[in-house]
């Protein structure tokens, strides 16, 4: 039991190590690592009007439970 949860723990740790590196998807490369350039749009208040009170927009950064009403 404790070595299945130490090759477990080795196993998560090397693939959390790799998560912010490039990967290739059908031979096209993709960066995993977030991206940090900010888009400034302008606002239509006709479209926001049509949108749900209740609706709720994931925020880069915070995890779920956090914007959850």
């Amino acid at each position: 039991m404790q070595k299945t949860t130490l090759l477990l723990a080795v196993a998560l740790a090397f693939s959390a190590s790799s998560w912010g590196q490039d990967v290739k998807i059908n031979g096209t490369g993709v960066s995993l690592e977030a991206n940090k350039t900010p888009i400034h749009t302008a606002k239509n208040p006709q479209a926001i009007a049509l949108l749900p009170q209740d609706l709720h927009l994931a925020v880069p950064g915070n995890s779920p439970s956090r914007w959850r009403p």
